[in-house]
């Protein structure tokens, strides 16, 4: 009896032991409360779940993110919101836009000691001058990739509509919508002037004078310069490409668009000082690496220019290998956006440019 007894207390203090040590470990995953939870608007595609999970371990916390399709539901998300994220990611080209309509926390971050990595080249940018409303995690030059024998002029101009059949422009991107600008498309009233009273009509005309469309990540092949002479690419793409002795990558002389992929902190956030922290960690060059992972950003930080291993079109200084002259860094309002998307989908859909879901 005493055997048994002595076998049974003992095992209680294993079970009780090895219960301790379950409910310290559910403690520790479940003590992150409300006041450590932050939530993000922003495509995992952006910024990857394995650079959040960094973050996550690092500081204790859990962040919630909300991705999106298309700039439909980035709008609706805002919206619904109030502008209570905590951490809001964007496009360069809708800065200024989202600045100006109170959707961002105003703040200096040039006091984030993350802040100092970001190399010299991408401080101070048109959009945001003063650093007060974002920070720059990665960007792309919307560039034109032509065959090295092309005749084709280096202008847009130019190029615009007699050369559209032979060119491939980058869906879904926003540069699609900058170039349809470019050719008349007014949608917004009050923020591009003059109305059309027929947006969706510029749109099927600019898309039936051009020759296709190519998903921004797509890897180049001999194939694509068999059948367009000319392609838009990014220096992501140009990086990845194994046929630089077949084209040439070049900006055009009256203005390539670069674009940058922000984040920000919500205006009406309750938690803006932890926020900040993730920003801050987002500057480390191990989350920065995780960006490349799915939509292929350049650096923005310093440390990578001096990184053998990577390349050089998606190092910060690759940036100096274009005249400032040729860059230009466009503004679009976010409330055109989901018509003209909603325009390009049906009319790519219809002419076969894209497939049908």
């Amino acid at each position: 009896m005493k055997l048994y007894q002595k076998t049974l207390f003992g095992s209680a203090i294993v079970f009780f032991g090895i219960g301790l040590m379950w409910g310290l470990n559910k403690k520790s995953h479940s003590a992150i409360g409300d006041d450590q939870t932050l939530s993000m608007l922003c495509k995992e595609e952006w910024v990857p779940k394995e650079a959040l999970d960094r973050i996550q371990t690092e500081l204790g916390i859990r962040i919630e993110r909300d991705s999106f399709l298309n700039w439909s539901q980035y709008l609706a998300n805002l919206a619904n919101s109030q502008g209570r994220y905590d951490l809001i990611c964007t496009h360069s080209f809708l800065a200024k836009d989202l600045a100006e309509s109170n959707w961002l926390d105003r703040f200096d971050y040039k006091s984030l000691e993350g802040f100092t990595r970001i190399a010299p080249e991408f401080r101070a940018l048109p959009f945001d001058k003063n650093q007060e409303f974002f920070v720059p995690l990665g960007w792309n030059i919307n560039g034109f990739a032509f065959e090295k024998d092309s005749k084709a002029p280096r202008n847009w101009k130019s190029l615009w509509p007699s050369f559209g059949k032979k060119m491939s422009l980058s869906h879904p991107d926003l540069e699609l919508y900058v170039r349809m600008r470019a050719e008349g498309l007014e949608i917004d009233p009050q923020k591009q002037g003059r109305y059309n009273r027929d947006p969706e009509s510029s749109v099927e005309k600019f898309l039936g004078q051009l020759g296709s469309v190519h998903h921004a990540r797509k890897s180049i092949k001999a194939s694509d310069f068999t059948s367009h002479e000319i392609m838009q690419l990014s220096n992501s793409q140009v990086s990845d490409a194994d046929l630089k002795d077949r084209f040439k990558f070049e900006p055009l002389e009256d203005g390539t668009h670069l674009w940058f992929l922000l984040i920000g902190v919500g205006q009406k956030s309750e938690k803006k000082a932890l926020a900040r922290e993730v920003i801050n960690q987002l500057l480390l060059p191990a989350p920065s690496k995780d960006l490349r992972i799915l939509n292929g950003f350049a650096h923005v930080l310093s440390f990578f220019n001096e990184q053998p291993h990577v390349p050089q079109e998606m190092r910060a200084t690759y940036i100096r290998s274009f005249p400032l002259r040729s860059l230009s860094f466009p503004e679009l309002s976010l409330e055109g956006l989901p018509q003209w998307e909603s325009f390009t989908e049906k009319a790519l859909q219809e002419s076969g440019m894209i497939k049908k879901d």
